[in-house]
């Protein structure tokens, strides 16, 4: 039988077996799973308390006369197996305050193969074998290019004989389960490509978009200009679409609206 223990660092172990009591020669000691310890037992926080278990009836134990004040780390090292619902109790003490580092009343403590539940009442601590099985859990994520626009883009109005770059933009919400995406603007419109138009006037100068980048002139559907792109999905990404038409200072304005119905388009090469 042992004094009070007091484990401020190390570990300390729970009974010896017999080639571990063979060991000790400096003082008698005798091989088994109890270790009885005359006064008060206090695992510290830097401490540890080793339980070796064999089977359900094999096992070690710690046994305070005194209280047991837990604060360390406790480290099973099981052996065989052990059925689940079996109650192993590890320690007993006049009272036992304090939990195992991370192990409060009723949590789950990893050993090997094998989940015990651990337990702190009635001045004992009990580890019981847990019961467990894998199960799995999932969900699917439909295929998904999602492209909204915004209101609109409009310029103000172009004043005649005036050189200036005038400004519009809109904004396209962009959804993507792809792997890739990619945004675009062209213009259909075969005969005036990527200029407005009123009735049958065309502006000189070709209008030009950006997704945040650098501007490019608008192309036709087998040269769309691209916006933005995206190597990885994307969701609710918001993009300002800028729109720049440069008006020259002899550049002829028809009275009148000019406009275009572009196509925009989100597309993947890996979906």
């Amino acid at each position: 039988m042992a004094g009070a223990i007091n484990v401020a660092g190390g570990v300390l172990h729970a009974g010896l077996a017999p080639d571990e009591a063979a060991r000790i020669t400096d003082v008698s000691v005798t091989p088994g799973n109890v270790l009885n310890a005359g006064g008060d037992v206090r695992i510290g926080s830097a401490g540890r308390l080793a339980v070796t278990v064999r089977s359900a009836t094999d096992y070690s134990k710690l046994r305070a006369a005194g209280d047991l004040v837990l604060d360390g780390a406790v480290v099973p090292d099981v052996q065989g197996a052990v059925a689940p619902g079996t109650a192993l109790t590890i320690a007993t003490g006049r009272s036992v305050t304090g939990t195992f580092a991370g192990l409060p009343e009723g949590g789950l403590l990893k050993a090997g193969s094998q989940t015990f539940a651990v337990s702190y009442l009635n001045n004992s601590v009990t580890l019981i074998a847990s019961a467990t099985t894998d199960g799995s859990v999932g969900g699917t994520v439909p295929a998904t290019l999602s492209l909204t626009l915004g209101a609109p883009a409009s310029f103000e109005p172009f004043t005649p004989g005036v050189a200036r770059d005038y400004s519009a933009s809109t904004t396209a919400n962009v959804i993507s389960t792809a792997g890739d995406a990619t945004l675009s603007v062209a213009d259909p419109n075969t005969a005036t490509t990527g200029k407005l138009v009123n009735g049958t006037f065309a502006l000189p100068q070709t209008l030009q978009a950006s997704g945040g980048g650098n501007f490019a002139p608008v192309g036709g559907s087998a040269s769309a200009t691209t916006l933005k792109t995206w190597s990885n999905p994307i969701s609710n990404d918001l993009v300002t679409v800028a729109f720049k038409q440069a008006i020259g200072a002899n550049d002829a304005l028809r009275t009148g609206s000019y406009s275009k119905t572009l196509t925009f388009t989100l597309s993947t090469t890996t979906p």
